[in-house]
This record gives structure tokens, C-alpha cells and sequence, in this order.
């Protein structure tokens, strides 16, 4: 199960990505709803709470996650998020 959990998870940060701005229920729809919006709700939340993307009052998330800027900051000695 923890393999399908990670699996959805995957799709999830890629469908964030790729489309423009979507709301949870966007990307449950994109998702075929092969699981319960409650899950990627859920998923979604775990997401914003690791800093990967942000949720703006509208329901609408963005991937920021980047690596690459988050390594240079913390070269830096700065803190990132």
C-alpha cells in the first residue's frame, strides 16, 4: 500500500506541475478519481505543509519547490522557507 501511496503522490506533484494552477478537485479529476478526493485533499496538504507548493485563497496551488535554489541558500548559510 505504501507503494501506491507514493506512487499517487508522484502523479500528484506532476499534475501540479504541468497544469495551470489547478484546485484539489482539478486534479482529483485529473487523476481519473481513481482515489477519493479526500486523499488527495490530504495529499495536497502534505505537500504545502513540506513547502513544495503554495495554495492561494482561491483553492489554487503552484508548484515552488526547487532544489537547486534551495542548495545554494543553504550554502549560503540562509535559511530557506
Amino acid at each position: 500500500m505504501e507503494k501506491n501511496i507514493k506512487g499517487t503522490r508522484k502523479k500528484i506533484e506532476h499534475i501540479i506541475k504541468k497544469m495551470d494552477y489547478p484546485t484539489k478537485k482539478e486534479i482529483w479529476e485529473a487523476l481519473n478519481k481513481r482515489i477519493s478526493l479526500k486523499e488527495v485533499s490530504k495529499i495536497v496538504d502534505d505537500l504545502e505543509k513540506s513547502n513544495k507548493i503554495l495554495i492561494d485563497t482561491d483553492g489554487r496551488t503552484v508548484w515552488v519547490h526547487n532544489p537547486k535554489l534551495a542548495k545554494i541558500i543553504e550554502d549560503e548559510g540562509l535559511k530557506y522557507f
